[in-house]
């Protein structure tokens, strides 16, 4: 939505007062605990992000400022329902991105006012972990045409129940290589929902060689000539929150379908490595 109205010739002639009823804003967990300090080996939370009676927001990104390494689980709730945004914990680097370079979500996250975000930490790094993290957004507030953003409220709300932001990580959780040998591990789609693949992220110990196959159709997002499936160097493929891998366009996994990652260690010792996907979760039934 533009700021200035523009003539044909370039001239200004008007300014979209629409523009001036949304704000930039920023939101931190909800204090004492806008720093969330987890001792060694526990899951701290939920911790929550509340949005006050100022007006609905639509979250575009994440940022923290981290001591040490963890893992983070999402879930949110809206009124009385939990939903979870995310299959199981992803680690927070592929997730959250340093506040210079916050992470942008696959897909905006509507948050009605008067609702929460949840987060939990799990601290995997063997000693205190201390998390700041915030969320960047945009809030609306009441316009001359709405004034109790009513009819806004129910356009995003539903629009947010057809599609959300949701990621995946593989089944069993961090992929642990051994050796130099080849290894198969399945992320699984939701019954719930179709995926639309928009990014992919990792975190690793060392170095990895990759590839993405569809279950459904065998096909792999790297093709070697002749159709060979071709193992590529992780770091050409997946990126983390700071500089996420963006696809040129989203791939769809239908509702159950499961993904498959070929994956082998480029080092000779042990290598865990955390891959997130991140995409828009789309409802597979159009009503409520």
């Amino acid at each position: 939505m533009e700021t200035l109205i523009n003539a044909p010739d370039g001239r200004v002639i008007g300014v979209n007062k629409r523009m001036l009823d949304f704000l930039p804003f920023t939101i931190l967990t909800n204090a004492p605990e806008t720093s969330v300090t987890v001792p060694v080996n526990i899951t701290k939370g939920p911790i929550s992000l509340t949005f006050s009676g100022e007006g609905p927001a639509q979250i575009v990104s994440f940022a923290k400022q981290q001591t040490g390494d963890t893992k983070v689980f999402l879930r949110m709730q809206e009124g009385r329902i939990i939903r979870p945004l995310m299959n199981g914990a992803v680690h927070i680097n592929t997730l959250f991105g340093r506040g210079n370079t916050p992470y942008p979500l696959p897909e905006a996250l509507y948050v009605d006012e008067l609702r929460r975000l949840f987060v939990e930490f799990q601290n995997i790094a063997g000693v205190s972990v201390a998390v700041r993290m915030a969320a960047g957004c945009f809030r609306a507030t009441s316009v001359e045409a709405d004034p109790t953003l009513l009819m806004s409220r129910k356009r995003q709300d539903f629009q947010q129940f057809l599609s959300f932001p949701y990621w995946y990580t593989p089944d069993e959780g961090v992929i642990v290589l051994t050796g130099t040998t080849e290894f198969e591990k399945t992320i699984t789609i939701s019954g719930s929902h179709h995926f639309q693949l928009m990014q992919l992220m990792a975190v690793s110990d060392a170095a990895f060689d990759v590839n993405i196959i569809d279950m459904n159709t065998g096909e792999a997002l790297i093709q070697a000539p002749l159709g060979n499936t071709h193992l590529v160097a992780g770091e050409t493929l997946f990126g983390d929150a700071n500089y996420p891998y963006c696809l040129m366009t989203p791939r769809l996994f239908q509702t159950g379908q499961k993904i498959l990652l070929k994956i082998k260690n480029r080092v000779a010792g042990t290598n865990n490595v955390y891959v997130t996907l991140g995409g828009r979760a789309i409802a597979d039934r159009m009503w409520r």
